[in-house]
């Protein structure tokens, strides 16, 4: 099935008829803050499946997957060749650790969740970028140039690429560096082993370690704004990161000690931890006393354990640290968790037990995770709902999909329980209140006491709940069946009175697009037969934020009530208003649809 964050990324698809279209819809992303065009643009492949058919964005993502694996594995053992004293010279090292890493119940979301491409994609890129690397280290001890300028290139190229997939991709060279630090060194190396210090070694490592410290610069530049940025989410930077000190050994247990109730797409209803936590202090003395046994280990020559600490850690400096990102997410494992994956297959290899002990144990332990992973993709959607509500009550998502189910069978009773089970333990949930408000008017007994009740627990909610984009679209859902006759007790200015509690929200003040709240005004207005109030209220979210779909209605409402006149003025203050953007394309499509409106095509 698809899943919420596939409609916000997948919507443009629709949009695209011809090559500009294209073009507009792969460089206008905001999944993030480089756009992920190369994501996009892969999802063109399958634009006419969208929004009826998700096999074919699966399908893509699994065989992204597949060749993942087969980068791993030949990755894996062009790295045993160049450091055998490290990672040992079985030959069942790459195939095994490659398909355990493949087959992790914890990454079957980044396959099965359609715009997770995102993050299979942009890994894809990393692991080519790890064979430049491979390739690079022998042209070094070559003293081929030409052929180690080539490589870094190709590390460069691979960045930028699984960069604009999806942002941690920016890690490449840091992961690389940890890789080239801990792995390679002169007494653990085939290729350094007796090699005096050489000028194309160092060109490597410095290769790797300006793109590093850029990206920790970036990251300790942002330290002092990066608070003001968490004003839509119910946690301080903080209690998240305490969160994720927690959360990161909580990936770990998931990854290999998985449960089917472990995997599902909804975790934003994870429990948030302080550092006064008793289970936050027991991590945290559990991290330093791992970190202190790998670097024991590490001075007695035996750096394996450091560095699948560091790449695991490393792997996660962007989505687990302070940026204000949801707590949790398995897919956020895909690349970090290859560093454990290694150390657990190179440990059971050189463990000192026999053959016959180890086989037996592997094939044990890889049956449990094929049975996991078989329960976890073969339930996986809309068959799943049901527990995944159960496990989740308290995610706005899984409750909205779940609540969606049983609309779709007529059970509002039922839909109203979760909902309001959900308030109970979280009176800040403005969107579940704003969402039961919805279902009420859909009951088929008591409807207008029911409507009622709901209306005085939205009031109760939104001037201090936690801010959710699902709350506006559900108002505007509200509005519409107000405006239709379909919600019994419910007035239109009781509509108007919620817009204004919105407003009244700080959180809301500050990020919700002023356009979608005046736009519910101003149809109320038109539904009165208001229409020079419903101008005005337009006219007051356009100059806060410029929208051509708010400039077309406002134009056409002009033109049916006052005229051609009247439209061309508006117009032509319409184009005094600038797109709050840099964005070239979103400027050139601004002024081009303009245009476009005023020739009345």
């Amino acid at each position: 099935m698809f899943f919420i964050d596939d409609a916000l990324n997948f919507e443009g698809v629709l949009q695209v008829i011809d090559i500009p279209s294209a073009i507009y819809y792969v460089f206008t992303g905001h999944a993030g803050p480089l756009g992920r065009p190369v994501a996009l643009a892969s999802f063109l492949l399958h634009g006419d499946a969208y929004p009826n058919n998700p096999l074919p964005f699966i399908g893509a993502n699994i065989a992204i997957h597949l060749g993942n694996v087969a980068l791993l594995a030949w990755a894996m053992r062009r790295l045993q060749i160049q450091a055998p004293a490290v990672l040992g010279t079985s030959v069942w090292l790459a195939p095994i650790a490659s398909l355990l890493w493949g087959a992790l119940p914890i990454l079957a979301s980044t396959s099965l969740m359609a715009v997770q491409r995102m993050t299979s994609l942009s890994a894809l890129f990393m692991l080519l970028g790890v064979h430049c690397y491979l390739y690079a280290r022998v042209k070094a001890h070559e003293r081929n140039c030409w052929g180690l300028f080539a490589s870094i290139i190709g590390i460069g190229v691979c960045t930028l690429l699984a960069m604009f997939t999806k942002e941690n991709g920016a890690l490449l060279p840091l992961l690389l560096l940890a890789m080239h630090g801990l792995l390679f060194t002169k007494e653990k190396s085939v290729i350094d082993a007796g090699a005096k210090p050489k000028f194309c070694r160092y060109a490597l490592t410095a290769a790797l370690c300006l793109p590093s410290l850029l990206l920790l610069a970036y990251i300790v530049s942002c330290i002092p704004s990066v608070e003001a940025r968490y004003w839509n989410r119910p946690f301080t930077l903080s209690e998240r990161l305490a969160s994720q000190v927690v959360i990161l050994w909580e990936y770990l247990r998931v990854a290999f000690l998985p449960r089917f109730a472990d995997m599902s797409p909804f975790a934003d209803d994870y429990p948030i931890r302080h550092f006064s936590d008793r289970i936050v202090q027991l991590s945290l003395l559990a991290w330093g006393a791992v970190f202190a046994a790998s670097i024991l280990l590490w001075r007695r020559r035996k750096p394996l354990a450091l560095f699948a600490l560091l790449w695991y850690l490393f792997g996660h400096l962007i989505e687990s640290s302070l940026f204000p990102l949801y707590l949790y997410f398995e897919h956020r494992n895909y690349i970090p968790i290859i560093g454990p994956v290694l150390l657990l297959v190179v440990s059971v290899l050189k463990a000192p037990v026999s053959a016959n002990l180890k086989i037996t144990a592997s094939i044990i332990y890889t049956g449990f995770l094929i049975f996991v992973l078989w329960q976890t993709s073969s339930t996986w959607g809309s068959r799943q709902l049901i527990v995944w509500a159960k496990d989740h009550p308290d995610s706005p998502r899984a409750l909205q999909l779940m609540a969606g189910a049983y609309m779709n069978a007529g059970r509002v009773d039922e839909v109203l329980a979760l909902y309001g089970g959900a308030l109970e333990r979280n009176p800040k949930l403005t969107s579940v209140s704003v969402q039961g408000l919805r279902a009420s008017c859909y009951v088929k007994t008591e409807r207008e006491a029911t409507t009622q009740a709901w209306l005085e627990s939205v009031r109760q909610t939104l001037p201090f709940g936690d801010f959710s984009l699902l709350t506006i679209s559900s108002l505007e859902a509200v509005m519409r069946l107000q405006l239709q006759g379909h919600c019994a007790g419910l007035q239109s200015t009781d509509v108007l009175e919620l817009v204004d509690l919105i407003k009244s929200n700080p959180v809301y003040r500050r990020g919700t697009d002023p356009n979608r709240l005046s736009a519910i005004r101003a149809n109320i207005y038109l539904a009165r037969g208001d229409t020079e109030a419903a101008m005005m209220e337009m006219r007051k979210g356009l100059e806060k934020k410029p929208d051509l779909e708010t400039i077309q209605v406002l134009y056409r409402l002009l033109l049916a009530n006052k005229g051609d006149v009247a439209g061309r003025e508006f117009l032509q203050w319409a184009r005094t208003l600038k797109p709050r953007t840099k964005n070239s394309l979103i400027m050139k499509r601004w002024q081009r649809d303009l245009a476009a409106l005023e020739s009345g095509a």
